[in-house]
């Protein structure tokens, strides 16, 4: 009985630490050292802690219509689905690193924006695209 007992927490704790790594990973951490003695010594709040985490700053910032939470490299939000053609506020370190990685403008990573169709609206003929 006393081995059913043990494989049994085994178990418990292999499932809280996969269920806390996929909420760190959804929300853009890693699984660390820290994470994984907590799972160990305290399995039930792992989990618990890791949702009322907020998202990784260094990955994650705001859409400036919606305000929803995109990744920093979105051109387009997918609450609000507006094209974003300002860049996110980067982090220093994501600045510093983006300095030293690029010193002269590529064209590849210009954003551009790409005009929305207008649409016409009509009593008799439904709708339709103004073509330009």
């Amino acid at each position: 009985m006393e081995i059913l007992s043990f494989i049994m927490s085994i178990i418990f704790v292999v499932v809280m630490g996969v269920i806390t790594q996929k909420i760190l990973e959804n929300k853009g951490y890693k699984l660390s050292v820290e994470w994984v003695l907590l799972v160990l010594f305290l399995p039930p709040s792992a989990p618990l802690i890791a949702l009322s985490m907020g998202p990784n700053p260094e990955k994650f910032g705001k859409c400036p219509y919606c305000r929803g939470i995109i990744e920093l490299g979105a051109t387009v939000c997918p609450h609000c689905g507006r094209y974003i053609t300002t860049p996110l506020s980067l982090t220093p370190q994501q600045q510093a690193s983006q300095q030293t990685t690029s010193t002269s403008p590529d064209i590849s990573q210009q954003q551009t924006t790409q005009p929305k169709p207008q649409i016409q609206i009509t009593p008799t003929l439904g709708l339709k695209e103004k073509k330009k």
